[in-house]
């Protein structure tokens, strides 16, 4: 019995790399993200953007992606002073988990760039900043071609008016793999 349920795992185990490896090559996608730009002296402002990422999965292990995101709706916070994210860009890499051949965990690491605008009665400030960016996330098949994803990444920090901020982003996803 016990040489069964081994031999069932590996298996399983061996089907999913195949899966994974018939899914490899580059990809497109697209994704809505409710960022959230952490400005100290404010509240925590929730602007929403707009995603596109080109990527090629290297390995059943690895891709590189690029990524340019575009603000659509400011946030107002602390009495009329709205928050924005205006563009961002960046470049990372990615360490993918299979975990079956429906779904994968992965993480992220890279460097982004972006640009944070918050104006008020008083006038407006923008400030472009870059920083190292990590997340995860998980991505599930939805056909051999097309994954669903939701990820949470720390895109990029500095400062706006002598204030530090953070930029983070929850994200709903799709890929098309060609």
């Amino acid at each position: 019995m016990t040489n069964t349920i081994r031999f069932a795992a590996l298996a399983l185990g061996l089907a999913s790399v195949a899966a994974v490896q018939a899914q490899q090559g580059p990809y497109v996608g697209g994704s809505l993200s409710r960022v959230e730009v952490r400005i100290d002296g404010l509240s925590t402002a929730k602007p929403t953007a707009l995603g596109i990422r080109l990527g090629s999965q290297v390995s059943p292990n690895f891709a590189v992606e690029a990524r340019l995101g575009k603000g659509i709706a400011d946030d107002s916070v602390n009495n009329g002073v709205n928050v924005e994210i205006d563009t961002y860009y960046g470049l990372y890499a990615k360490g993918i988990l299979p975990m079956t051949n429906l779904f994968s965990a992965y993480g992220l690491l890279g460097y982004s760039r972006g640009e944070v605008t918050a104006s008020g009665p008083g006038g407006s400030v923008s400030d472009w900043d870059n920083d190292v960016s990590y997340g995860l996330g998980v991505d599930f098949a939805i056909t051999k071609n097309t994954t669903i994803n939701v990820e949470w990444a720390r895109l990029f920090k500095g400062t706006i008016a002598a204030s530090n901020y953070k930029v983070n982003a929850l994200s709903l996803g799709a890929n098309y793999r060609f």
